[in-house]
This record gives structure tokens, sequence and C-alpha cells, in this order.
């Protein structure tokens, strides 16, 4: 009985940090959604501090998922439904 207790208390906390990341996350993105354009034109235009190495962070980013992607192409995946139908 301990165990369940235990199971679903960290299983609640995990859901309300998910929700709490999440709910976070949206802030944020709504925050800098107008902002956005105007500095990745005003990053790519000027030579402002820090420039190459956000561009830098940003192609590596892109790469590393390119990457990841091929990688993980011969695998299958577990949320296919087995032949035959589900």
């Amino acid at each position: 009985m301990k165990f369940i207790l235990v199971f679903l208390a960290v299983g609640l906390l995990a859901l309300v940090g998910a929700w709490i990341w999440f709910l976070a996350m949206t802030f944020h993105v709504l925050a800098y959604l107008g902002r956005a354009p105007e500095l990745a034109v005003a990053d790519s235009r000027d030579r402002l501090r820090g420039a190459l190495a956000r561009r830098s962070l940003v192609v590596a980013s892109l790469l590393l998922g390119a990457v990841l992607i091929v990688a993980m192409l011969p695998f299958t995946s577990p949320l296919t439904p087995p032949n035959g139908g589900g």
C-alpha cells in the first residue's frame, strides 16, 4: 500500500511539474512573440555582441536535429500499430 501511495505522489508531482513548465514556456513564448522578428533582423543586420555565438548555436542545434533524425530512421516506432490493424 505504501508503494502505491509513493508511486501516485511521484506521478502527481511529475504531472504538476510538467504543467508548471508548460505554462511558464507558454508565457515566455507569448512574451517574445512580437519582439522575435525584430530581434532576429537586428541580430543579422547589426553586429551585436554575441550574434555570432547565437547564430552558431542555432545552426548547431538544427544540424544536430537533422543528424538525430537520420540516425533514428532505421528504428521502428513503438507508437505504430502492429500489422493487421489495432
